[in-house]
């Protein structure tokens, strides 16, 4: 059996491509032709290995010469040099190597978007962990600007993991559903291009990919025979570091197979990926993770059996087999398991709060209110403990629209730190949530309760309670716009807290925001864009110029990328616009990032609502 290990961090290896890379792809090969980095003609193949061989020559000045006419060749010598890094000839193997660290590469030409460039930046300067991070910062870009860079690190990178890696990275970019069969053609041409000549393993992983594109069924046996010649070549070289590539090659040979209507096979594919772990958390949680994503729930019991001492003392495996069972209809099982994961360290709360986290952002809100439940009951009232799990609960009961219960969960927290001023600060310390801040929040949900009850004179009660604990709340703010049938005074007063609040963040924003384009900083940028954020939402739900709203958001997601929460504010902007088309755009991407937050699908429910309410009026 072969043992191997890898990482916790997932890649997501799913079958689909990038249709609209077609004219990206295009313009760099038309960059990288007229690139002096280049791959011209076909080098004199006779030429390229006689002065390899020249490398290890006696003499140094001959050795010098072939290293220097090696070196002017550039990359169009690169496959000779990189199948030559093994050569049995150690002063060979050294200069080969050498010279593949010192080829220089144009990563990023002037025809790539700037977000790509920014990227790219410095890229054949920077370690293999640090490159590896560079591609997957790229496969957060739209694909039509990912697509290329991630060819030229698959084609030219001197670490065959890394080229590996971003071919997977590649491969894992999701084809449009409603792809013809003309460009799924062209795409894979234009694929196929970019590896064109390159002798190396990524490449041909690629070219088998492109044709998979088109004529899936006829790649099969070539998949067959390149997953086991990866494992070959592990078993052979034992590449501890080369073991995540194998997996997530197994992973989308499987996704194919499943595809083609192959289960049995598929589901062999996949078993093949457990004999490549030694059984370490990190690891089985990720492989559960990827396969009841995937809905092989049966493999996560074999798993738990395979594995039983770790299964028996991680909760968190635990509540995964529960999951699978559960999804596989069986309630009872589930029911069980359930129970010997709430029993695991009855006496540290700790890790009961972030197993109920981790739950709910699973969106197992039942179990999650569980385990903080659990918490709350077992220890005393007065402890941090049970107060982070009291407002992490009304927080989880909001989003579900238990808007009393939430109240109710913060009401007693309050009431316990009004008894306890130590507790208080302990609190407010450790958390960062001001007493007065969860005093607001507490009114403002009984507001939220009271508004669904219809009963408006309570609600108005609410707020004016909540805005008196804190004027700064943006959401009570929203909340007392929205109240119908108000009297002209409270309008005024809503009015009159929407104007502070915007000149409040505007002179914020006026303060930062030259900081951070003097000096870009990561922490001034997420303090910046969560500025831009909140501005947008409280004019996309109030009142003011939409458009800078829209604008003022996707400022926001430019400073920090595929943020759900971002995005979920840019289809609330674009929705109050009347642009119901972009908001239900973004608001879905919200929705693939964070599809358990239940707020922000009701939000694409609303906006895809408008969408067909206005299709239907346009015919």
């Amino acid at each position: 059996m072969r043992r191997k290990t890898w990482s916790a961090a997932k890649l997501a290896v799913v079958t689909g491509s990038l249709l609209a890379i077609i004219v990206v792809v295009a313009s760099v090969r038309a960059a990288e032709q007229t690139s002096p980095n280049a791959a011209g003609p076909a080098a004199d193949q006779q030429r390229i290995r006689r002065l390899i061989e020249a490398l290890g020559a006696e003499q140094f000045a001959t050795r010098e010469k072939a290293q220097s006419e090696l070196e002017r060749m550039g990359v169009e010598v690169f496959d000779a040099l990189n199948e030559a890094r093994e050569n049995p000839d150690i002063e060979i193997a050294h200069r080969v190597r050498h010279l593949l660290l010192g080829m220089r590469v144009v990563w990023s030409p002037e025809t790539d978007p700037e977000e790509v460039r920014r990227i790219m930046q410095g890229y054949g300067e920077r370690n293999d962990l640090e490159r590896q991070g560079l591609a997957d910062r790229l496969t957060t870009l739209d694909p039509t600007k990912a697509a290329a860079p991630l060819c030229r690190i698959a084609r030219f990178d001197h670490s065959d993991r890394l080229a590996k890696y971003a071919a997977l990275k590649l491969m894992g970019l999701s084809l449009p559903k409603d792809a013809s069969a003309q460009q799924k053609q062209k795409l894979a041409g234009e694929i196929t291009s970019l590896v064109t000549g390159s002798r190396r393993v990524a490449s041909e992983w690629l070219r088998t990919y492109a044709q998979s594109i088109t004529d899936p069924a006829s790649t099969l046996p070539a998949w067959q025979r390149l997953t086991r010649d990866e494992l070959d070549r592990l078993d052979q070289f034992d590449e501890l570091d080369g073991r995540e590539n194998a997996r997530d090659l197994l992973r989308w040979y499987a996704h194919l197979l499943h595809q083609l209507d192959r289960p049995e096979e598929s589901l062999a594919a996949v078993r093949q990926t457990l004999d490549l772990m030694d059984g370490t958390r990190e690891q089985l949680l990720d492989t559960v993770d990827w396969l009841i994503e995937h809905e092989t729930y049966v493999l996560v019991s074999e798993l738990a059996t395979r594995y039983p001492n770790q299964f028996g003392e991680f909760a968190m495996l635990q509540y995964r087999l529960a999951e699978a069972q559960m999804k596989q209809g069986d309630a009872e099982a589930a029911k069980q398991t359930v129970a010997k994961a709430r029993a695991m360290k009855a006496e540290e709360p700790t890790e009961h709060i972030a197993m109920a986290v981790s739950l709910q952002e699973r969106g197992l809100f039942e179990w999650a209110e569980g385990e903080y439940r659990l918490v709350i009951d077992n220890f005393p009232a007065a402890s941090y403990y049970v107060l982070q799990s009291r407002f992490l609960m009304a927080s989880m009961l909001h989003d579900l629209q238990r808007d009393n219960e939430a109240a109710d969960m913060l009401e007693v927290a309050l009431q316990t730190m009004d008894v306890d001023r130590n507790l208080q600060q302990m609190m407010e310390l450790r958390t960062g949530m001001r007493v007065v801040n969860a005093r607001a929040q507490m009114n403002y949900y009984r507001a939220e309760h009271l508004a669904r009850q219809t009963e408006w004179e309570k609600v108005r009660e609410n707020l004016t309670k909540a805005i008196e604990a804190n004027p700064d709340d943006v959401d009570v703010v929203i909340a007392m716009y929205r109240v119908p049938n108000a009297t002209d005074e409270w309008k005024a007063d809503a009015m009159r807290r929407i104007q502070s609040a915007v000149n409040g963040f505007r002179a914020q924003i006026a303060t930062i925001e030259p900081i951070q384009q003097r000096a870009p900083n990561p922490e001034v940028g997420r303090q910046l864009a969560l500025l831009y954020n909140n501005l947008a939402w409280l004019i996309g739900n109030t009142t003011g110029d939409y458009a800078e709203a829209v604008r003022l958001s996707h400022k926001s997601l430019e400073l920090v990328p595929d943020t759900a929460g971002y995005l979920d504010t840019l289809g609330r902007c674009y929705y109050a616009k009347g642009d119901y088309a972009n908001a239900v755009k973004y608001q879905a991407q919200a929705v693939r990032l964070d599809p358990h937050t239940q707020q922000i699908r009701r939000q694409l429910e609303l906006f895809e609502k408008a969408l067909a309410g206005k299709s239907s009026e346009a015919k």
